[in-house]
């Protein structure tokens, strides 16, 4: 992950705000949204099992 943002960032001082570079960075930003609502929907599982027990 760390790797491909090093990338993007390269891209941008490289080709200014190109349209590929801007899909990347909405691409990459709808990812992290999908991520973030798994993440936080296994925390509300974890917080429910560990109040059963």
């Amino acid at each position: 992950m760390a790797d491909r943002i090093q990338g993007l960032e390269r891209q941008v001082f490289e080709t200014l705000l190109a349209n590929e570079i801007r899909r990347d960075i909405y691409r990459m930003k709808t990812y992290l949204h999908e991520l973030r609502q798994v993440a936080e929907a296994q925390e509300k599982r974890f917080a429910m099992l560990s109040f059963r027990i």
